[in-house]
């Protein structure tokens, strides 16, 4: 499992197109006012409840609450076949996204992206 990071995530119709097969109506497009091509802002819309608390590492408030993770678990049949995702436990942060869309962008060349792995099925 791969994490994309930056702030709003934007990208132009090339990409749209290379990565069509991984949206699945997961993601909604909103045109930015930009003069040289169009770009498009990506909201994601799927939202997982697929934490696998016990074996995460979690930073909490005194509530209880989540802070922040130091390393991320999944429950692998919760992630399977999903291919951009955001977590509910951090709605706002950083998408997470499959090898396969992570090797789609590097096969295509695509730029702009910066990858981290955070999880893998194999642990």
């Amino acid at each position: 499992m791969q994490a994309f990071f930056g702030g709003v995530s934007a990208v132009n119709q090339k990409t749209i197109n290379t990565l069509d097969k991984f949206f699945n109506n997961n993601i909604e497009f909103l045109l930015l006012d930009y003069e040289k091509e169009p770009y498009y802002a990506i909201n994601i819309l799927e939202m997982l409840d697929c934490i696998d608390y016990e074996r995460s590492l979690i930073n909490r408030f005194s509530d209880g609450n989540i802070m922040s993770f130091d390393k991320y678990a999944f429950v692998k049949e919760k992630v399977e076949k999903k291919h951009i995702f955001k977590i509910i436990d951090e709605p706002r942060k950083f998408p997470f996204v499959s090898d396969e869309f992570r090797q789609q962008v590097i096969d295509n060349g695509l730029t702009g992206f910066l990858f981290s792995e955070v999880w893998s099925s194999e642990e």
